[in-house]
């Protein structure tokens, strides 16, 4: 989807939920659900009641012993004399004297008041007023107020589910307002400059939680003074049959008696323990403020981490009130950002789902057709897909498609690690991601991931170039080619060519030409030679002993040249083979040259020798270039000693046949030691030493056979020892 779009989706959202969110917080069903949740909340933090208070209840036991309501003025002048004998801190009187009666009677009532100086009378507000009015206020006849401590009103606010909750206060923003009775009767007692909310929100206690006793009792003088003594009593009814009930919330009880209602109010006052609430306003800004923290997340987040964050903030939403309200006294109704988020994460997760879902449909139709191209099966990525809507048939052609993919990319994973050379594949940042297994064997296996130069610096010190030749560790020498491709040259391909035999083969070129042009010609050139000098002195024997050696030779050059060319293009031809003979034989074939030299070749062999599974052609000639060579460069009657043992210590495999030639002859130069079983090797010429073929041949020959050979020489004679598997069992 486009930036743009996807932008302007969101923002859409982010409306829709604000809105949401402040048209619940002022709908009467959001009020109701807030008020719901205040009244769960609040019962989990019930505080107890201030011990001053007390309710002089007005019940059916006090109508029945006094007698039918509404009582005499006289009665409730009795009341407070009773009252102001026990020395009681305030009173609360909360029965309206608006219509005068017995004169007499209300100027007791008024004496009563006077010598008191501590009764609070109430005033109450009728919503709507007459002619008009917005309300019209009924206060006690003027001899009861002159004489009241102070008078104040007794109306409490209804929410929207017609419950008590609240109460109007006067507050210093609205002096012109009467106080709330309960107010006055604070200031009575001991705060009179204490600022309260113009709504006070009221922490309610269960119902019956306030101790209270019978009026009629106090009347008769069975409460005991030292239980009045210092109270704040409040006079009220509490018998049903006087309509003074009042609906609150459940937590408190279904209905309350509006004195008990005004002593929670008190409770509150003197205990500072009212609750401010925020109101719609305030709940609605907070949402919107929250709610729009939460959508700037959900562009970073995945849907499952949206989903967690979501439901985390949505309790700790509701945590957060209880405890603002436990603690601070205040209250934050999380309905408003609850109902935001209920809003903002279904439809955020649907508009990405519905984009995705897209996306997903046109890629893989895209990709469908692009793969269309490869050859091979690629039914999977074509088809539809499979499943109950759209959305798992939209995963079925995408599962497909990537299955194809996989297998591609598997495919050219393939072709690239069988390759004959090393292959890497270069990004345009210039690291290597892919590689196969002949790059790693050179760079290492951590060859994915790093940097070329990097790599490139492990096997060479200098900068590398493409077409340059390094000579690897092992002795290989690879050349460097590298080559761009894609678009614009977004990577690059290093292949690392083994060159190794083509460069040996060169080199066995240039040393055969060598070989020919000075070794096969020196013998040629002696015969012209002496032929020449015979010519120009026809009186002269002809030398033909020395002909003879040049001719010989020339043709053990040639012999020993063609043998080890052709040993290169043949395999062994391995069979059952006895040491013993296999060594008389070859003992038996330098004979007539042991015997012009009066050399003596022994053989020191056991009886009980094993089986050799060898090639017996190419062993025997090996063997023969050998000891013909000890023959050869031993002094006139010299000693060629050659042994044959089984070795079964030296940690070599049970049976193996150890033979040794050992001459005592001038021993062989360091320089031809070191390059020793190499063709066309280092040549002392005063040694009369050979192009090195014979020993080249029988290095070969062994490694063939699986054999080895090693040599160790000194001016007090030389020794080849070869060490041969023998036959199983």
């Amino acid at each position: 989807m486009p930036r743009l779009r996807l932008a302007l989706e969101w923002l859409i959202i982010l409306v829709l939920a604000a809105t949401a969110a402040v048209g619940v917080a002022f709908a009467p069903g959001g009020q109701q659900l807030s008020n719901w949740l205040f009244d769960q909340e609040l019962a989990w933090d019930e505080r107890p009641s201030d011990p001053r208070i007390l309710i002089a209840q007005i019940d059916e036991q006090s109508l029945a012993s006094i007698g039918r309501w509404p009582w005499s003025r006289q009665v409730h002048a009795d009341i407070i004399d009773r009252l102001t004998e026990a020395q009681v801190t305030a009173v609360g009187y909360d029965v309206l004297f608006t219509e005068p009666g017995a004169s007499a009677d209300d100027a007791a009532l008024a004496a009563a008041l006077a010598r008191s100086r501590r009764v609070a009378l109430p005033a109450y507000a009728q919503f709507p007023g007459t002619n008009g009015k917005a309300f019209d206020l009924q206060m006690p006849l003027p001899e009861l107020a002159a004489a009241a401590r102070s008078i104040g009103h007794v109306n409490v606010l209804f929410d929207s589910d017609g419950q008590v909750r609240r109460a109007r206060m006067q507050s210093a923003a609205r002096p012109q307002l009467m106080p709330h009775l309960m107010q006055a009767l604070a200031r009575n007692v001991s705060q009179p400059g204490m600022e309260l909310p113009e709504q006070l929100v009221i922490p309610l206690a269960q119902t019956g939680s306030i101790p209270a006793i019978p009026v009629d009792q106090i009347l008769r003088g069975e409460v005991p003074t030292s239980l009045l003594k210092g109270k704040i009593v409040l006079v009220g009814a509490t018998a049903q049959g006087l309509g003074d009930l009042l609906p609150v919330s459940g937590p408190a009880g279904s209905v309350m008696p509006g004195v008990e209602v005004q002593a929670n109010i008190l409770n509150a006052i003197l205990g500072h323990a009212w609750v401010r609430d925020v109101g719609p306003s305030g709940a609605a800004i907070l949402a919107v403020v929250l709610l729009l923290l939460v959508m700037l997340g959900y562009w970073r987040v995945t849907p499952n981490l949206g989903l967690a964050i979501t439901g985390v903030i949505a309790i700790a939403a509701l945590l957060a009130a209880a405890l603002t309200l436990a603690v601070l006294r205040v209250w934050v109704t999380p309905v408003p950002l609850l109902i935001a988020l209920l809003v903002a994460f279904p439809l955020w997760s649907w508009r990405r789902l519905s984009a995705l879902n897209s996306f997903v449909e046109q890629e893989a139709v895209l990709l469908h057709d692009e793969l269309s191209d490869w050859p091979g099966d690629n039914s999977a990525a074509g088809s539809g897909g499979k499943g109950l809507d759209a959305i798992a048939r939209a995963a079925a052609r995408l599962r497909g498609t990537i299955g194809e993919l996989r297998d591609r990319r598997s495919f050219l994973r393939s072709v690239i690690d069988g390759a004959p050379d090393a292959l890497s594949v270069i990004d345009d940042q210039g690291r290597v991601v892919v590689a196969n297994h002949h790059a790693k064997a050179i760079f290492g296996s951590d060859a994915e991931g790093l940097p070329v130069d990097v790599l490139l610096h492990r096997i060479s010190p200098r900068p590398v170039c493409a077409s340059d030749e390094l000579t690897l560790e092992d002795g290989r020498t690879v050349l460097v080619k590298m080559a761009p491709f894609g678009a614009d040259n977004a990577g690059s391909i290093l292949r690392l060519a083994d060159i190794t035999e083509r460069r040996n083969a060169e080199r066995e070129r240039d040393e055969l030409l060598e070989f020919l042009s000075h070794d096969m010609r020196a013998p040629q050139a002696g015969i012209l030679t002496v032929l020449e000098s015979a010519n120009a002195h026809p009186d002269s024997p002809l030398p033909v002993e020395r002909i003879r050696r040049y001719a010989a030779k020339s043709l053990k050059l040639a012999d020993d040249f063609v043998q080890l060319a052709r040993l290169s293009a043949l395999a062994p031809m391995p069979g059952p083979v006895d040491p013993r003979g296999l060594f008389e034989e070859a003992i038996d074939g330098v004979y007539d040259r042991a015997a012009s030299k009066r050399v003596t070749v022994t053989l020191d062999a056991p009886d009980d020798l094993p089986t050799l599974e060898s090639d017996y052609a190419l062993l025997l000639r090996a063997l023969g270039n050998l000891i013909d060579n000890a023959v050869k460069y031993s002094p006139d009657g010299g000693v060629v000693t050659c042994r044959i043992a089984v070795d079964q210590t030296t940690g070599e495999a049970p049976g193996t046949v150890i033979c040794t030639i050992a001459d005592h002859g001038p021993g062989i130069p360091p320089e031809r030691m070191a390059e020793l079983f190499k063709r066309f090797g280092p040549i002392d010429r005063s040694m009369g030493l050979s192009a090195g073929l014979g020993l080249a041949f029988v290095k070969k020959a062994i490694d063939l056979l699986e054999g080895s050979i090693s040599c160790t020489s000194s001016a007090a004679g030389t020794t080849f020892c070869l060490t041969l598997p023998s036959k199983p069992g």
